[in-house]
């Protein structure tokens, strides 16, 4: 069905490590993925949970986006500690948040840097999540698995990575795919995924939307029929198709088929945008 309503998701970077009293510099992009206007009344840059810096109001057009920075000067007192921060929509609730290292860490500490993905996808797409890790600490350091959990579940259809090496103050980048979207998302659904550090303990979220083709989409659905029937008795197959498109959409022959001759059929099947039609199709 056509996208009727405001959404806002928001991304925020950060560097993974300054300098003590170094002013810590955070962007942030929000994006409105929705069919409507869309307002936030305030952006607000939150570090250790209290509001440091904030952005005026915001309205964004269907598919426009708005960038900004936030600044924090008050880092020394975080000397050798990781900041945590985020940014946070007033209005909507949405967050994006982060960790960054001030002065050196001993040991290896390895972190979240970024994660980059679209903010859409088609239906029939694979998710592609890129990861950056960085490593606050001076010596290198191994995490034993980078996982995607796409809502909250690991399965048999995302990405982990094992034994990822960071070099010490240094970076390694990866990339963790999802390619069950058409099996587990319907389009207008969004898919909320986590990439997560199994020894480290960090985390970084994010969402994408799936995409409402312009023109109709049709599939079936389901097909059901009894397991027996009495002998010279009829065989009645009920389906329903489904129409993931954004307009009306028409299927010109419902076939059944048995042992590859069609021995019924409905003709003209019409199923509104976005909406099922059930139907049911006999032999004997």
């Amino acid at each position: 069905m056509p996208r009727t309503n405001r959404s806002l998701p928001i991304t925020a970077s950060a560097p993974g490590a300054i300098e003590p009293g170094e002013t810590l510099a955070v962007n942030y992009t929000v994006q409105n993925i929705g069919g409507a206007e869309g307002s936030e009344s305030s952006i607000n840059l939150l570090v250790e949970g209290a509001v440091e810096d904030s952005d005026g109001g915001v309205t964004l057009a269907p598919d426009e986006s708005a960038t900004g920075s936030f600044s924090f000067g008050d880092t020394a007192q975080y000397d050798g500690e990781l900041l945590n921060w985020t940014v946070k929509l007033q209005d909507a609730g949405k967050t994006s948040s982060g960790q960054t290292g001030v002065g050196a860490q001993p040991g290896s500490e390895i972190v979240i840097q970024s994660i980059d993905y679209p903010s859409s996808i088609a239906p029939t797409d694979t998710l592609s999540v890129d990861y950056t890790l960085e490593n606050l600490g001076l010596e290198d350091g191994t995490e034993s698995y980078v996982d995607l959990k796409v809502n909250g579940t690991d399965s048999t259809f995302d990405d982990t990575d094992n034994d990822v090496t960071v070099p010490g103050g240094g970076t390694t980048s990866g990339t963790l795919t999802f390619d069950n979207v058409s099996g587990q998302f319907n389009p207008g659904d969004t898919i909320e995924f986590t990439v997560e550090l199994w020894d480290f303990g960090d985390v970084a979220a994010g969402n994408a939307t799936i995409e409402t083709p312009d023109g109709p989409s049709l599939q079936l659905e389901s097909a059901t029929a009894p397991e027996v029937v009495e002998t010279n008795g009829i065989l009645t197959v009920n389906y329903t198709l489904t129409n993931n498109g954004g307009t009306n959409g028409t299927e010109s022959a419902v076939e059944l088929v048995i042992n590859d001759t069609v021995e019924d059929t409905d003709t003209n099947v019409t199923v509104p945008a976005g909406d099922t039609v059930t139907g049911s199709l006999s032999f004997g």
